[in-house]
């Protein structure tokens, strides 16, 4: 009985100093640090920056590709023929710079339609990372309640268990005296244990949440916060309708389903652009500088090229492929758009779901 005692008081003691060295963390303070250190926050700032860099004209293929090239040759030649005018041995050397633009002129608006899938596929990153957000302060907030109530729950196990310990030593007293049996001592035993007992368990089950939410804070487990925030129950009365058209109007993963509704109408467009002919003009420009050495004797050379072509193609027939491609497109479209109406028959169960599950929970209080 003496160990049990020793016991609970180290555990009040050590529990004390515990708290007196923790900073205080209150829910906004918990938030900010885990938006700062969230990993997939962290990724999903990237993606948005990869999606900002192709989102622009050149990207899209409305400016010119313009390539040049060197090229330097050198030759060694032995003509012993003898029918062959030139006798010996021949050397030249060559040097030939060019220059050279492809520009496509038309495409069948293939170059406005995919720019404007680069700007909806950087809309789609920034939703993407606002999901991510948005579960990240949920994730928080219920981790940051989740340790107030286990630690509200500490506090009335421990008020029960000085109870239970002030009724058990009570009761020896009074069988000291006579007046208690040997029964209602050790019944008041069993339950002053058990709650000795709960006590070390609820201990573990704060440590253990506070591990859980330093995990989405992204800090190291063991560090240890005392919190400000009090444990209030929300009084808010709710009315369904106005959170679903709500939850309608800003839940962002519907947005993001609209979003990936209107890629693949884009998407489609792209493919019919593929009926129309294509435009484009080829410009370059090269020079050409030889040299060719025979013995004793040498001879330099030299010429310039210029020239602009415009080349027209029309797909007449490969197969169906286009026609394909379009109604393949279609079918995408049309899958997307179920996928939205799924997700928001899906949204709308759940709403209803945690709305009478919070009255639920408001009577249960």
């Amino acid at each position: 009985m003496k160990n049990i005692n020793l016991y609970i008081t180290l555990l009040y003691v050590l529990s004390f100093f515990n708290v007196f060295g923790q900073e205080e963390l209150n829910l906004s303070q918990a938030i900010e640090m885990g938006l700062k250190n969230n990993f997939q926050i962290q990724i999903s700032q990237k993606n948005i920056e990869i999606t900002q860099n192709n989102n622009n004209w050149g990207q899209a293929g409305r400016y010119p590709t313009v390539n040049f090239r060197l090229t330097q040759g050198n030759r060694i030649q032995n003509n012993n023929n003898p029918t062959s005018f030139i006798q010996g041995q021949i050397t030249s050397n060559n040097l030939s710079p060019s220059l050279e633009a492809n520009w496509t002129l038309f495409n069948g608006f293939e170059v406005s339609i995919t720019k404007e899938q680069l700007v909806q596929l950087q809309k789609q990153s920034m939703g993407n990372a606002q999901i991510i957000i948005e579960n990240t302060i949920q994730a928080i907030t219920i981790a940051y309640y989740r340790q107030l109530f286990e630690l509200k729950k500490l506090e009335i196990i421990k008020q029960a268990f000085n109870l239970s310990k002030d009724k058990y030593f009570y009761l020896l007293d009074k069988k000291a005296f006579g007046v208690s049996t040997t029964f209602e001592v050790l019944q008041e035993k069993t339950a002053y244990l058990n709650d000795s007992l709960n006590v070390i368990t609820q201990q573990y089950n704060v440590e253990n949440t506070q591990r859980n939410l330093n995990l989405l804070l992204a800090i190291d487990s063991e560090t240890m916060h005392s919190f400000s925030s009090k444990l209030i129950l929300p009084s808010n009365e709710y009315l369904l309708e106005d959170l679903e058209k709500k939850m309608l109007e800003n839940n962002q993963s519907l947005q993001n389903q609209y979003i990936n509704l209107a890629i693949f109408k884009q998407n489609t467009a792209l493919q019919k652009s593929a009926m129309y002919p294509t435009l484009s003009l080829n410009l370059g420009t090269s020079y050409n500088a030889s040299r060719l050495e025979r013995g004793e004797q040498s001879a330099t050379g030299e010429s310039n090229d210029y020239y602009a072509n415009f080349v027209l193609n029309f797909t007449l027939f490969n197969g169906n492929k286009i026609k394909t491609a379009i109604k393949n497109a279609h079918i995408q479209e049309e899958i997307a758009n179920i996928e939205k109406e799924e997700l928001s028959f899906n949204l709308k169960n759940q709403l209803r779901n945690f709305h009478s599950n919070y009255s639920i929970q408001q009577q249960r209080y």
